[in-house]
């Protein structure tokens, strides 16, 4: 199944790179990636267009998280669209796991799982 991945971003120059990496390193890739910096001051816009294809920045000024991915959302071409907050990260397999539910259960059209909490820096499993 083919899917995009929306970014909403603000000043998240710090953890943008994190996040990115995690989503271009599923075991399914994603189609598209679309990135919207959402009016940020710091080089959150830049660092994300270094990833290149299938990474896309839409720079606005700064009109809240839910326009950010409605934008994103607007942009992508593809059926299957997965949100991921510009400072989270993903296990490898998170996607090939979604959408394995979503072929499998067609009557569903939303997944979503378990998360983690942790800080930057710290132990995962100690936050």
């Amino acid at each position: 199944m083919t899917y995009c991945v929306a970014i909403a971003a603000f000043n998240a120059g710090e953890t943008i790179a994190d996040t990115l990496d995690s989503v271009l390193r599923q075991s399914v890739p994603p189609a598209e990636v679309w990135v919207v910096d959402d009016g940020s001051t710091d080089a959150t816009a830049a660092i994300a267009e270094r990833f290149g294809s299938p990474v896309h920045v839409i720079r606005q000024r700064n009109a809240g998280q839910a326009i950010a991915y409605n934008k994103a959302i607007e942009a992508s071409v593809a059926p299957i669209i997965a949100l991921v907050d510009a400072d989270d990260v993903w296990l490898p397999q998170k996607m090939k796991l979604q959408l394995e539910a979503l072929a499998r259960l067609q009557a569903m059209s939303i997944v979503f799982t378990l998360h983690r909490t942790f800080r930057h820096g710290s132990d995962p499993d100690q936050s």
